[in-house]
């Protein structure tokens, strides 16, 4: 009868606690939109509005597709929500969100369907070091930004968003400046 008792709590703490293995990040960015860096038709009227936007991502995630720099993770409906001057957005599709590592920059790049028909594509361009590897190993997981190297200012013309909507003649891309962080915090190392 003991052992029967010690095996039911062994399985009940298991499962009580597995949530707690598993934490959301949330990455966050906040600025504002401009200049126009291709001429393009800004058909929602972004250029010169302040921009906000975030992106909930679980630390259980794993890639959907590797290379030998980069890592694209898959995030759900109603993952990413923005506002962009008066439009507010939650995503009602899968969204991507891709880290690329670099020599000379890290970026972090969110896309997927936008408000009113429209493809979006953020860039963040950051230091070198924002992520570990670990990132984009085919068994990775998403990470908060590196503690050293948060929050992070972003400028354009590296960080910019580009969209494409049903009403435009062609794509828009527009600078943005202004910062990137992650809660939770990333752990010292």
């Amino acid at each position: 009868m003991h052992l029967r008792q010690m095996m039911f709590l062994a399985i009940a703490l298991a499962v009580g606690l597995s949530p707690l293995s598993a934490a959301t990040i949330t990455y966050s960015l906040n600025g504002t939109l401009g200049p126009n860096l291709n001429g393009g038709a800004d058909c929602l009227g972004g250029n010169g509005a302040t921009a906000t936007a975030s992106a909930m991502a679980s630390s259980t995630l794993t890639p959907k597709s590797t290379t030998t720099n980069s890592a694209t993770y898959s995030l759900p409906a109603g993952a990413v929500t923005a506002a962009v001057g008066t439009i507010s957005f939650t995503s009602t599709k899968p969204w991507n969100m891709k880290y690329t590592l670099g020599s000379k920059a890290d970026t972090f790049t969110l896309s997927g369907p936008g408000p009113l028909g429209s493809s979006v594509t953020a860039v963040s361009s950051m230091v070198p070091g924002s992520f570990p590897k670990s990132v984009i190993s085919a068994t990775g997981h998403p990470t908060p930004i590196a503690k050293a190297h948060e929050p992070q200012n972003l400028t354009q013309p590296a960080s910019f968003l580009q969209y494409s909507a049903p009403l435009c003649t062609s794509p828009t891309k527009l600078g943005f400046t202004g910062t990137i962080g992650s809660t939770p915090a990333a752990p010292t190392r």
